[in-house]
């Protein structure tokens, strides 16, 4: 895994999960494999995702932030952050990367 794959996100408040504070999150879209698309659609689409194109929608986005998350965070984490700032400054790397392919 290079560093230069690595963005972060420094969270404006931080969350706890587990007993561990987070004032940052570590995304690694590279490390995303086939499975992980095919996955994501399907988590998406549990959560509500009814965009006909998936890659637009932010359920989406958010679940393929959480596959390239480097903490062991889950869908549901991402949606009890206390900012809204927070998850949209997530869901703008996942649908850059989305941008990208």
């Amino acid at each position: 895994m290079a560093k230069d794959n690595i963005k972060i996100v420094k969270l404006s408040k931080q969350f706890t999960l587990d007993g561990q504070e987070y004032k940052e999150l570590q995304f690694d879209f590279t490390k995303l494999t086939a499975r992980d698309f095919f996955r994501a659609e399907r988590e998406a689409r549990s959560h509500g995702e009814i965009t006909p194109n998936i890659k637009w929608g932010l359920t989406y986005q958010c679940v393929i932030a959480v596959f390239a998350c480097l903490q062991p965070i889950k869908y549901e984490d991402i949606e009890n952050l206390p900012s809204f700032r927070d998850v949209d400054k997530i869901t703008a790397l996942a649908s850059d990367f989305l941008l990208e392919i």
